[in-house]
């Protein structure tokens, strides 16, 4: 349950380049808009931004459903990390590259 909340390195990088995601909030969706038009090369962060908030969802809605799973049953799930550190730094060139 702590290591759900707290999250791990490549889940919590995830999160800090999701909170760039225009479907974040409407403040970010205006920042994205605002940069795009001053300078379109942007549109890379944003979308780095909306395919890190995607992923970190997935891991944490799979993360979730192994605590719901846990609870119903009493066993405790084998320690499998959703990402690795180094899945994840190599996942953030690709991301800022699109």
């Amino acid at each position: 349950m702590r290591q759900f909340v707290r999250g791990n390195v490549s889940e919590n990088t995830l999160r800090l380049i999701g909170k760039l995601s225009p479907s974040g909030n409407g403040l970010m969706m205006a920042l994205n808009i605002g940069a795009i038009a001053a300078e379109p090369m942007m549109a890379a962060a944003t979308a780095a931004g909306a395919g890190a908030k995607a992923l970190s969802e997935a891991a944490a809605m799979r993360g979730a459903e192994a605590l719901k799973t846990m609870a119903a049953t009493g066993a405790v799930p084998a320690q499998q990390p959703i990402m690795t550190t180094r899945q994840a730094t190599s996942m953030l060139p690709g991301l800022l590259a699109q």
